[in-house]
């Protein structure tokens, strides 16, 4: 197997039933179950309906990077630079944050159209869906941590480097 293969998946598309061979497929499975994701999923996803881009970047990632990338009311926008932007970032990565309150967050900040605006950029199209799903913080593992990095990290021994 080549890294074309993971390539694949991370650019959101889906695996030929040949791409990986029996073992391959096994390893995977037993990762992702690791993860959370029982094999009827593993397989259905990877092989028949793919990932939507936030699945692939992962839900810890995608929070990082909207709080870095998206401007609140207190950022100011001088005329030719960005201003302050990522405030929100600097605010939670202030000691008394936690994950479980990333929501809590963007709406004291008064952006949360704008997270709606982002998730529905990478596949989570209702606002429903995105408002329910971060209040909660209910996510799966390989949710929270993404397709992506666990592909990186835990199929090392499936992957040939080539």
């Amino acid at each position: 197997m080549n890294k074309n293969i993971w390539r694949k998946i991370k650019d959101c598309g889906v695996l030929d039933a040949t791409d990986l061979t029996a073992d391959e497929k096994k390893v995977l499975y037993a990762v992702m179950t690791k993860y959370g994701m029982p094999q009827s999923s593993c397989y259905r996803r990877f092989f028949e309906k793919g990932f939507d881009r936030w699945e692939i970047d992962g839900v810890s990632k995608i929070e990082d990077e909207f709080l870095l990338t998206v401007p609140c009311n207190t950022d100011s926008e001088n005329e030719g630079e960005e201003g302050s932007r990522g405030y929100g970032y600097v605010l939670s990565i202030m000691p008394d944050y936690s994950d479980d309150k990333f929501y809590q967050l963007v709406t004291q900040l008064k952006i949360g159209i704008s997270l709606i605006d982002f998730m529905a950029q990478r596949g989570m199209t209702s606002q429903m869906t995105v408002r329910t799903r971060f209040k909660a913080n209910d996510w799966k593992p390989w949710e929270k941590v993404g397709i992506a990095r666990i592909l990186d990290s835990e199929l090392t021994d499936i992957k040939n480097p080539c």
